[in-house]
């Protein structure tokens, strides 16, 4: 049924109702994640460069590496713009490149300090590293997760592909073992994951 606007047009009598949501973590209401989230403490500075269809998803980590860890900052990275910054020393990049080492595998005196990493789709994230050419003079360094990824709410092309929240956790895991809350954020994570899928479920039906 239609009915019309002062303007002369027209608008449906029955338009739908917006879902509540919390403008923290930018999920539906029913969904929040807020106050579920452990603080982590970290002293290894995290640089997220985020591409630009990631920042609103519905399904993102990075909210949540934004609510859970007090040293993490996020850039917008659009493939093709020159997104440089100064960085600090001993900064690298977490990716797993063509002759990336193995962060578990540095003596101490080489690991970094600061971590760079790129989030969005696999397909995303290759684009911003193959166009952000000064990524490419960074230390380069990866990952061999112990598990595979949790996050069952999006597939990642291979097994040993981890959603943007796991990789900075893991990598935390290695450079500050000592670090405490890094196990009660990834099970908040997982908690936040089996919301999801529940309410995705519910709406579904």
């Amino acid at each position: 049924m239609l009915a019309a606007t002062s303007a002369g047009t027209t608008r449906s009598a029955e338009a739908p109702r917006h879902r509540a949501q919390c403008y923290r973590c930018f999920k539906a209401t029913a969904t929040c994640i807020c106050d579920s989230v452990t603080r982590v403490a970290n002293r290894t500075g995290i640089l997220v460069l985020q591409h630009p269809r990631e920042r609103l998803h519905a399904i993102g980590t990075v909210r949540f590496a934004r609510l859970g860890l007090s040293n993490v900052r996020v850039r917008t990275c659009v493939p093709g713009t020159d997104a440089s910054l100064p960085l600090p020393p001993r900064t690298a990049l977490l990716y797993p490149a063509l002759g990336a080492r193995d962060l578990a595998t540095l003596p101490h005196g080489e690991q970094p300090r600061h971590l760079v990493i790129l989030d969005g789709t696999w397909t995303h994230a290759r684009k911003m590293y193959a166009t952000q050419t000064w990524l490419h003079e960074l230390p380069q360094v990866c990952l061999t997760p112990d598990e595979p990824s949790r996050y069952r709410l999006r597939r990642e092309p291979r097994a040993d592909y981890v959603a943007t929240l796991e990789a900075i956790v893991a990598a935390l895991r290695i450079l500050e073992p000592d670090t405490d809350g890094l196990d009660a954020l990834l099970a908040s994570f997982a908690a936040m994951i089996d919301r999801q899928a529940t309410f995705g479920a519910a709406r579904a039906r």
